[in-house]
């Protein structure tokens, strides 16, 4: 508790003992989720029941963090402590063959400047990315395409086994992925830097973060399309560089680059109703079974029905049949559409 707190609270035990003086008192207090709600009344002995209000107050506490936003918070700084311990490693691997500047732990103002020389940090690095696929580039200009490439790679998942749903932003994410691959497939381009080159020929300024962000959107990666890139990458250094970017070098650098983190999936607890045995995870393939049971359990159809003033429907679930249909298919992971809805139940309207 802050001092300045301790001393209102002080304060306001003083007034109530002003205003009692020596009656005799009862408090009240009501006691809720985040809040506090106190009074103070003179008690008369004689009636046997409060007789004058002293003092009123409440307190309003500020609401704990729950737990899914703990969870995000915790997963965002471990994403970027990755990332930064991920580029780190890169640093001195390309620092062995001047890739890169020595490593160095020194706490400057910009950074970037302890990584790559002067001039090159005014290149544009998606231009040298480019070039790099056919052209040849000098050492520091390959380590520079290969760092912001790194930097800039994307995750090879959208890791959702934590959360019954997936948030807005991982659905974004997703709708993003695939107009990369529509993209590449439409285009037939392999590398990301080829498909971003693609989008904004279409007369978009810029490759990333640009307002078309915040618009139609602008294509992510996809790990295998970073992977990609990066063999194209190197593929075609190693004609210029064969002593340098030697098959060992080069895997090294493709490892470091790609490397991710364990999923870490969390420890099952004991069941409540048998103490000795433990819950089944909630990635765990009977569960996910049973979540798909419950939900086509719960669904309902609606069958037209005869009405000559209004056309109405009756809801009612689905038969056994019916059911055991859905079930197959998204199992299978098809697409519960309306079409084929439509296919399967010709006679049925979905709610």
């Amino acid at each position: 508790m802050s001092k300045k707190v301790s001393r209102r609270y002080e304060e306001q035990a003083q007034e109530i003992r002003q205003r009692l003086g020596d009656r005799p008192y009862s408090i009240g207090l009501d006691l809720g989720v985040g809040s506090i709600g106190v009074a103070v009344a003179a008690y008369d002995l004689e009636l046997q029941q409060p007789s004058d209000l002293v003092f009123v107050a409440s307190r309003i506490f500020i609401p704990s963090t729950g737990a899914a936003e703990r969870r995000q918070k915790r997963g965002q700084r471990n994403s970027l402590r990755h990332r930064a311990n991920r580029l780190k490693f890169l640093w001195k691997l390309l620092a062995e063959e001047g890739l890169m500047l020595p490593f160095s732990d020194e706490d400057v103002p910009d950074p970037a400047r302890l990584r790559f020389a002067e001039p090159l940090l005014h290149a544009n690095p998606y231009a040298l990315r480019l070039k790099g696929l056919k052209e040849q580039l000098t050492l520091s200009e390959l380590g520079y395409a290969l760092y912001h490439i790194a930097n800039h790679r994307g995750s090879s998942s959208v890791r959702t086994f934590l959360d019954e749903e997936k948030s807005s932003d991982d659905k974004k994410l997703e709708e993003l992925q695939q107009m990369t691959e529509q993209l590449a497939k439409e285009k037939g381009l392999s590398t990301f830097i080829e498909v971003l080159t693609a989008f904004n020929a279409e007369g978009l300024v810029g490759y990333r973060n640009t307002d078309a962000l915040k618009t139609k959107g602008v294509p992510v990666p996809t790990r295998d399309i970073i992977s990609k890139e990066i063999d194209v990458l190197l593929e075609t250094q190693k004609q210029f560089y064969p002593g340098i970017l030697t098959e060992t070098y080069c895997e090294r650098i493709v490892s470091a680059m790609l490397y991710e983190n364990e999923k870490i999936v969390p420890e099952a607890g004991n069941c409540p109703y048998f103490p000795d045995e433990q819950k089944l995870p909630r990635c765990h393939f009977l569960n996910e079974e049973r979540r798909l049971w419950e939900a086509i359990n719960n669904a309902r159809i609606k069958r037209p029905m005869q009405d000559n003033q209004a056309k109405r429907y009756q809801s009612e679930p689905f038969s056994e049949e019916q059911r055991a249909i859905l079930f197959h298919h998204a199992r299978g992971g098809n697409d519960i559409t309306p079409k084929f809805v439509q296919k399967e139940f010709p006679e049925l309207k979905t709610s």
